[in-house]
Formats: C-alpha cells, sequence, structure tokens
C-alpha cells in the first residue's frame, strides 16, 4: 500500500491524550522504542512496521504509520496454530503533537497499550479536572448515553455502574438515585460556537479516550486535535452534571476508613479469586482492616479461607501500592478470558492479582472528609461532610451489659453480654420471626420479621467497657453489614441457610416450612419495610454528635448511602 495522498485516509476520529514536560516530541527515539515492543512477546500476535516511506509525514507535527498484524483466529485449537493459519491486517497509527500535548489514534488496542509502554515515564494521561475543559458546559453539550460509576455508594448489592440513554441524559440524573456517581463515559453532541451546527463528540477519562465520529480526511483529523489543544489552553473546566460528584485535588497522606474491590469489570468479565492453595472463584468478599492497614479477602463466605494485602501510598503522593507476604499469594481471572492465553503463574493459568491492582487502579477506596480514591482520580462529595443524623442511643437499655462481650460469657459485675440485650429488645417487638444466627458464615447476628419490617441485626463487641469514638469499633462491623446485604433478597435463602435458621430461633419455634414463608413475604413484600441496624454500644452518641469532624461520621454515611440505593433505612444504634 502506497500512502502519497493524505486524502486516501479517513480515520474515525477517536484519540489518546497524552501531555509531557520533556520538550519537543521525539519520533525516532519513540519508533525505536515500538519496534522493541513489537520485537516482544505477544501471545500468537506479530506486529510489524510497513515501511513505504517511514515514518509518513503528511502535515507538520503528523507522523502517520502501517503496522502489519497478525494472529491466530480466536476460535481456532491451540494445536492447529502455526505462521500458515494466522490472520493478517493492517493497522493505522496516528500521532500528532502540539505544544506539551501528544494525541495517539490507532486502530488495535493492543497497539495503544504498547505506545503507552514507549510514551513512559515522560508523559502522562490527562486527569479528568483536564477533560473537563473540553467538556465545559459553555459548549452547550447533550448528553445521549452517560456512563456513571458508583464512587461513594459502590457495595454490598448497590450498582458499579449505571448507563442512561435519551435526548439529553444530563435531565434525568437525580440525587436521590445517582447521588455519590461520577461520570464514566459519554457520547452526545456539542455546539461551540452559538447557531453552529452541533458535532459529535464522546469522552472516557478513565480510559484516557475522546471521540467524535468519522473525519472527512486526515487534514480534517489533524484540525480537530487543534481545536482541542485550544480547548485545553482556554476551557473553563466548568463541567455541566453538578448532580454526580467531580474529581478534587489529592488528598494528604492518611489511611482509609473503607475499601471496594470491582466484582465485575466492562468487557472483561466477573472476577475470579483464589490463592495457591484456594481454587479460583466467584464467591469473594474483601474488607478493610485498620493498624496496619491492609485488605482482607475471604473466599466463599468462609472465615477460615482469607488472604490478607497490605496497603500503602505510592511515594508519588497520589496511586495506591498493594503487597503481600510469600506464603500465599493471590490470584484472579476474568471470567471472559480462555485461561489458556494466560501465562502459567504459581502452577495455574491466572493472573497476580497484587500486579493487577497496581497496574490498573480498579478499586474504590473512602477517607473521612467525603473523600475517594478511583481510578486514579480522588472524588470529593458534600454529603459526607455533614455529621450523621440517624443515631439512635434510646432503643436498648445498656445498663448491666458488658461491651466487652459480644455473645460470650460477661465479666462481673456485669450480667448481660450485647447478644443478650438486643435478644431483649427485639422480643418485645413481639416478631412474627426471630432469629439469632450469630457465627461463621452469619447473614447477620439477628434476623427478625415483625408487622411491617425486615430487620437484619448487626452487632459488634467494644474494644472498651466506657463508650467513646474508636473507629475500630465500627469499621469492620460496617464491612460485614455491606457484604451481607444481599439476605435482604429472597435469592439468598439457600436451603442451608433456611434450616441453619430454622434451629436457631429465639422467639417462636416455627416448622421450617412455615419459617421459610414469613421470611419470604416479608422480603418479597413491597409494603414491608426493609430496615438495616448496626448496634455497637462502645460508640457514644453525645461524643460523636459533639465531634462532627470524626471520621465515624463518613463511614456511618457511607453505610447510610449504600442502604439508601437499594431503599433500606440505616439504623445507627449506639450508647448515649
Amino acid at each position: 500500500m502506497q500512502l502519497h495522498d493524505p486524502s486516501l485516509i479517513k480515520p474515525f476520529f477517536q484519540i489518546l491524550t497524552y501531555q509531557t514536560s520533556e520538550g519537543e516530541f521525539d519520533e525516532p527515539a519513540f519508533r525505536q522504542l515500538l519496534q522493541e515492543q513489537f520485537n516482544a512477546s505477544h501471545r500468537g500476535h506479530v506486529y510489524g512496521f510497513i515501511s513505504d516511506p517511514l515514518p509518513y509525514r503528511p502535515f507538520e507535527n503528523t507522523v502517520v504509520y502501517l503496522i502489519s498484524h497478525k494472529s491466530y483466529p480466536s476460535w481456532l485449537r491451540t494445536e492447529h496454530r502455526t505462521t500458515e493459519t494466522m490472520d493478517s491486517e493492517t493497522d493505522l497509527l496516528i500521532l500528532y503533537s502540539e505544544q506539551s500535548y501528544l494525541f495517539v489514534h490507532s486502530t488495535c488496542s493492543n497497539i495503544s497499550k504498547m505506545v503507552a509502554n514507549c510514551l513512559q515515564p515522560n508523559y502522562r494521561k490527562l486527569n479528568y479536572r483536564e477533560y473537563a475543559k473540553i467538556l465545559s458546559s459553555q459548549y452547550n453539550i447533550q448528553f445521549k448515553s452517560l456512563g456513571i460509576k458508583n464512587i461513594f455508594g459502590a457495595g454490598g448489592m448497590a450498582p458499579e455502574s449505571k448507563a442512561y440513554f435519551g435526548k439529553d441524559t444530563k435531565q434525568t440524573l437525580s440525587y436521590t438515585a445517582d447521588s455519590g456517581y461520577g461520570m464514566k463515559y459519554f457520547l452526545g453532541t456539542r455546539t461551540l460556537v452559538e447557531d453552529g451546527d452541533p458535532e459529535t463528540l464522546g469522552c472516557s477519562p478513565q480510559k484516557n479516550k475522546l471521540w467524535g465520529g468519522w473525519a472527512e480526511n486526515l487534514q480534517d483529523f489533524v484540525d480537530r486535535c487543534r481545536e482541542i489543544v485550544m480547548q485545553l489552553e482556554l476551557g473553563d473546566g466548568q463541567f455541566g452534571l453538578d448532580v454526580l460528584v467531580q474529581p478534587t485535588e489529592p488528598v494528604e497522606a492518611q489511611s482509609a476508613v473503607a475499601f471496594y474491590l470491582d466484582y465485575s469489570v466492562e468487557k472483561k468479565g466477573f472476577v475470579l479469586l483464589g490463592t495457591d492453595q484456594i481454587e479460583l472463584t466467584p464467591h469473594w468478599d474483601v474488607s478493610l482492616l485498620p493498624d496496619p492497614q491492609k485488605i482482607r479477602v475471604r473466599f466463599n463466605d468462609d472465615d477460615a479461607q482469607i488472604a490478607d494485602i497490605s496497603l500503602t501510598r505510592h511515594p508519588d503522593g497520589t496511586a495506591w501500592v498493594f503487597s503481600t507476604n510469600h506464603e500465599q499469594t493471590v490470584m484472579m481471572q476474568f471470567s471472559a478470558e480462555d485461561p489458556l492465553e494466560l501465562e502459567v503463574f504459581n502452577g495455574r493459568r491466572a493472573r497476580d492479582l497484587i500486579a493487577y491492582l497496581n497496574e490498573n487502579q480498579n478499586f474504590t477506596m473512602l477517607f473521612e472528609g467525603g473523600i475517594a480514591f478511583r481510578d486514579g482520580e480522588y472524588y470529593k462529595d458534600n454529603r459526607y461532610t455533614r455529621p450523621f443524623q440517624a443515631s439512635k442511643s434510646d432503643l436498648i437499655d445498656w445498663a448491666n451489659v458488658d461491651l466487652r462481650k459480644e455473645s460470650s460469657p460477661p465479666s462481673p459485675p456485669y450480667t448481660k453480654n450485647i447478644s443478650t440485650a438486643v435478644e431483649e429488645h427485639l422480643c418485645q417487638q413481639n416478631p412474627l420471626v426471630g432469629i439469632n444466627d450469630d457465627g461463621a458464615n452469619e447473614a447477620a447476628d439477628f434476623v427478625c420479621v415483625t408487622r411491617g419490617k425486615y430487620i437484619l441485626v448487626h452487632a459488634k463487641y467494644s474494644a472498651d467497657t466506657n463508650p467513646g469514638l474508636r473507629v475500630g469499633d465500627v469499621q469492620v462491623v460496617i464491612s460485614q453489614a455491606i457484604k451481607n446485604l444481599r439476605f435482604f433478597t429472597s435469592t439468598s435463602f439457600q436451603s442451608n441457610t433456611l434450616s441453619r435458621w430454622s434451629d436457631r430461633q429465639f422467639y417462636q419455634a416455627l416448622q421450617q416450612d412455615e419459617l421459610t414463608e414469613r421470611l419470604f413475604d416479608a422480603v418479597e413484600n413491597k409494603m414491608v419495610d426493609k430496615e438495616c441496624w448496626i448496634v455497637q454500644p462502645g460508640i457514644s452518641r453525645v461524643q460523636l454528635e459533639d465531634d462532627p469532624e470524626n471520621k465515624i461520621h463518613c463511614l456511618l454515611n457511607h453505610m447510610d448511602a449504600i442502604c439508601k440505593m437499594r431503599n433500606i433505612k440505616f439504623r445507627f444504634i449506639c450508647s448515649p
């Protein structure tokens, strides 16, 4: 193929955006680095430059490459894969540089990744705040499709992401349903000048990508790049999606109060986790443990099957670094990928979860003050800066209760443990169903059905007999409550769970069939209120109200936000 006329090239306008402080773009050095990337192993893919001539420079600051790309058909069995059975295609790579910016267009995602490797560490991706200059509300943007990601409310059974489609989906966002979400991507139109024609525009800050329909030719493509440079230099950065949370500057060094790892990843499927001793499974959950800060992965709802991962802040002050000891390796796999395409890792074809998290940052961390870290960006949600208002201290009488004992016998002079006090309170409600499920693999400490209510109660002992403001008294029990929100749906009522509950009734000894009927009726009846209680008498309501900036408020607001997304009422029961 001879490239001698720019009009022959009609690219789809889709670019990755980078910026550098290292001076002008060095094309010969870049080309050498890219050739080295081509020479590396790519698991059944072979790449190479097509030189006629190389490189092609149709305009100033513009470089065009044609790249030969050979690969095996995805449906071809491994034993039949030879050089003769490889498919061949020609991919296009365009680079445009202006000022400190570099725009990259490639028709192959693998080539885009190799380009990114070549640009490190001198080039960085644009952040969300810079994209806001391109997406400024002054350009009259209409959001035809809008994807949003759950930043502050991820957990339990809350959606990790949602998508809206319509004439202008900005008008469909609501504070009730979408607070705590941030923009993931959008596709729509914008008008750059008054009474001008609308143009197609799409954006994904997470993927560092802009797109805008087919360019008429290469000149049109370059003109659009120049226009974006001007917007980056002159845009006001006022992005017109006020319902959604917006990025903020990185927070100062502090410990997290909650952690959430994605259960599914777009185009890759759901996540399977395991270790060198535990088979890969989709049944896992993650909680944050303080002092020293680490995350705990639990497998198959079994507290005996766990793996701990250390979490520290990167020296750059922005990213976070994961590590683990050498005694146990946590492995992962995506449901949509072929294990045969993966390298053998610790005797299995899988990925190293630690390496994946350090590279992709597909997780959410929540900090006090309404700050969250997600996909390499920090976000702020003003709802989390407000004191939690729904604490209750008058429901349960804590006199003579040993706050350090959840279900074990109290120590003198106390006569009750926390579980006994909660059970006595629930019995006063004359429940239709009363279950004490405390123990391994529990749904909650108590499952209770009254007339008009279905309640899950999570109780936790305190580190001290004197009520105070110990964040550790709240952190673990909130993690447990979040991961067990699934028991607000009847699909979680497995036969072994119902059998266990039948044996653990504390108020009435119902037959299992009648017990099952009452539970299903309560959960599936829209007229029955759903409530999630956290009982922690080690926290003082008065002290909490007198300290509005305490991180416990952030944790409770986090739990409250997650419950509201599922129409569940959250109640926090503590000491006076």
